[in-house]
């Protein structure tokens, strides 16, 4: 058995205050929480750079499937000594895995806040949406893809990552350099294992704690999923902007976060009673045959 990599994690706050874990989208990292993260005062609030981005590993036998990102996270909350419940945050794929994270893992999350999470009836429905133009397709799929990943995001990378911040545009520049951070295999495996092959009807169907899904209105690549169908626990808002709202409102993204927040502070007595508990690790990444060429670190 293999062991579960350790994710790369930048901590801001009160570690005495309620826990708010912070889980970012494809070809991005820790970084693109941090202007939000600011603004959870009395909080911990712990970003994550997902499995195969920003300074994670970047594992060549992983597949990037929900059970590796899952289990990486969870891993890493253990060696971090969280504890339950926490706020759980996820951005487009992240939302992906933290929803994924709520159901599975009992006791994680007590409250689940989901923004631009991409919704799919399935794989092709998924891929189709994503290349919905020639161009994008080939930035995103093939040939091109593979090439661009190859010579910009790793022979080049120091390069890249500078010039990155020019025509990256609507972000910090922390965070546009941030986008070359991965592999060929991390992007793509977790674009077709998580992103297209994904299961976040049947996962709203599970929840447990209450939720809040977030959408800004002029979001290009995120709709608002099942419709009347939704569980009554789960709550949609949307706001004002496009798919990056965690940069381009993160104040009205905070106030969100704050609030779920609230509901986990927990009294003196509460405490001396282990209301929290800490989830213990696990111990073991399952063995992966590698398919496909290994991922190239660096």
């Amino acid at each position: 058995m293999t062991p579960v990599p350790v994710l790369a994690a930048t901590e801001w706050g009160d570690r005495d205050g309620p826990t708010v874990v912070l889980l970012h989208g494809m070809l991005a990292s820790a970084e693109y929480w941090r202007e939000v993260a600011c603004l959870l005062p009395g909080r911990r609030v712990i970003a994550l750079d997902l499995l195969g981005f920003g300074a994670s590993p970047r594992p060549g036998s992983a597949e990037y499937d929900y059970a590796d990102h899952c289990a990486a996270v969870l891993a890493t909350l253990a060696g971090l000594d969280v504890r339950e419940p926490v706020v759980l945050v996820g951005h487009s794929m992240g939302a992906l895995i933290a929803l994924r994270l709520a159901v599975d893992s009992s006791g994680l999350a007590g409250s689940l806040c989901l923004l631009g999470m991409p919704v799919f009836g399935s794989a092709a429905e998924g891929r189709a949406a994503i290349g919905s133009s020639r161009l994008r397709r080939a930035l995103v799929y093939g040939v091109t893809s593979w090439l661009l990943c190859h010579v910009w995001c790793q022979a080049m990378r120091p390069v890249s990552r500078r010039l990155a911040r020019l025509y990256v545009r609507g972000v910090p520049p922390t965070v546009a350099s941030a986008t070359v951070d991965h592999s060929w295999r991390s992007y793509s495996r977790s674009l077709a294992n998580v992103v297209e092959k994904q299961t976040a009807a049947a996962d709203l169907a599970r929840l447990a704690c209450p939720t809040l899904i977030v959408y800004g209105d002029q979001d290009e690549y995120a709709t608002v999923p099942l419709g009347n169908q939704l569980p009554a626990r789960v709550r949609v808002v949307s706001l004002t902007g496009g798919h990056q709202l965690p940069v381009q409102r993160p104040t009205a993204v905070a106030e969100l976060i704050r609030d779920l927040s609230e509901d986990l502070r927990v009294s003196p007595a509460d405490e001396a009673l282990g209301t929290r508990a800490t989830r213990a690790p696990s111990s073991s990444w399952p063995d992966r045959q590698a398919s496909g060429g290994a991922a190239h670190a660096g």
